[in-house]
């Protein structure tokens, strides 16, 4: 694939509507920066890391084995 406009729409869609939510995702974030502690707003976005594992596994059918390190994935 030399060309991104050679991909399917769907994935197209998918990387714009990414490409969206991590705009507002880093707005947001600034904004709550100069709202608030950065001691207060740190955590809550580190929080979105667990959030996005337990959806994964919750409405995608994830593998819920757990594996560490990254040998593990071969």
């Amino acid at each position: 694939m030399d060309e991104p406009a050679s991909l399917p729409p769907r994935t197209l869609l998918f990387l714009a509507l990414s490409a969206l939510a991590t705009a507002a995702s880093w707005v947001c974030y600034f904004r709550a920066l100069q709202i608030g502690r950065a001691s207060q707003v740190a955590p809550v976005d580190r929080l979105s890391l667990v959030l996005v594992a337990l959806f994964a596994f919750a409405f995608l059918e994830s593998d819920r084995r757990v594996r560490t390190g990254w040998a593990s994935r071969w």
